[in-house]
């Protein structure tokens, strides 16, 4: 697997930043990553970090941008927009914007914007959640973020899902 990323990258800055490392190195933009090679599946995942924006709308339009210019440079690629997964229970108690409803709001965004477009949605959350939807608190050292062991449950997902 290739993965693109930047630590802080989100859907407002995923095709300006600069900070993907390409082939040769150095850094760019997605777009300059995406048009290095051509791959058979794509997934995105984002929303963790916006889920304190106010407007759902304006994330939907940032995420349904960034699906197009992904489709547009892989036009061969199955793409999947992977939904957000779930966050711990003392996560979503503390009341902060990161908690399981703006999860789910988010998530539902994405699953829009997929269907919109005519993409596949990927909802992930059966991988890692508990029998009441929570991420175990085992899971994560800070309620968001996953042990490596839970990521390795999230992408055996994947692969038996897609």
């Amino acid at each position: 697997a290739t993965f693109l990323c930047a630590v802080g990258l989100n859907i407002d800055t995923a095709l300006t930043s600069a900070d993907i490392t390409l082939d040769n190195g150095s850094t760019g933009t997605i777009t300059q990553a995406l048009s290095q090679k051509q791959y058979g599946r794509v997934f995105i995942s984002f929303g963790t970090n916006e889920m304190g924006w106010p407007y759902i709308d304006t994330f939907k339009e940032h995420y349904s941008e960034l699906v197009k210019s992904i489709a547009e440079l892989q036009p061969n690629a199955k793409i999947y927009c992977v939904g957000i997964l779930p966050l711990t229970a003392s996560q979503d108690a503390k009341g902060e914007s990161v908690n399981n409803t703006n999860a789910k709001t988010f998530s539902n965004a994405i699953s829009e914007v997929a269907a919109q477009l005519g993409y596949n949605y990927l909802d992930c959350s059966a991988a890692v959640a508990d029998e009441n939807g929570y991420l175990p608190e085992d899971a994560s050292t800070d309620g968001i973020h996953m042990t490596s062991e839970y990521c390795l449950y999230w992408q055996n997902y994947i692969i038996d899902n897609t």
